[in-house]
């Protein structure tokens, strides 16, 4: 509702910033109730057309709040090859690439977080999205069966 009124820059930030981060409150909400789906293999994926690029808005918003009064600076690479539209299960993704950042910026006190975001074209209507976090200390190893999944999460249909 504060969203619909006319409001300064400054608070019309704070707002959408407050609005991002109760959604990621739910989708972190979510990710525990899908913990035991993921271990049993039984995670069902919501498939969508989405925006990639506000997609990517949100997950900046999300991490430069968390960033802070911290010594850090988020940098990002968005390959111009990423299409106006994918298809493909956007919270999942979302909930990925915020976990890794958070991840990044909390186990980094100074220096640089940086977000890189490519796309491969694998056929008329595939393709890949490669998304990476590093930091100044990045230490973090996904385990084997994460991977797997991460990588069945981020192919995607084109339109």
């Amino acid at each position: 509702m504060l969203l619909r009124e006319e409001l300064s820059d400054t608070a019309r930030n704070y707002a959408s910033q407050i609005k991002s981060s109760g959604q990621s409150l739910l989708t972190i909400i979510n990710d525990i109730l899908d913990f035991s789906k993921l271990e049993s293999g039984k995670m069902d994926i919501s498939e969508v057309t989405y925006e990639p690029m506000s997609l990517i808005n949100d997950i900046v918003n999300i991490i430069v709040t968390r960033i802070g009064n911290k010594d850090l600076e988020l940098t990002m690479d968005v390959t111009p090859a990423l299409p106006y539209e994918l298809y493909g299960d956007n919270i999942r993704i979302k909930q990925i690439i915020v976990n890794l950042a958070n991840n990044a910026v909390k186990f980094t006190q100074q220096g640089c977080v940086h977000l890189k975001v490519d796309f491969e074209r694998k056929g008329a209507e595939w393709g890949e999205l490669r998304v990476s976090v590093s930091d100044a200390d990045l230490m973090a190893h996904i385990g084997k069966k994460i991977r797997l999944h991460i990588r069945r999460l981020l192919q995607f249909q084109i339109f």
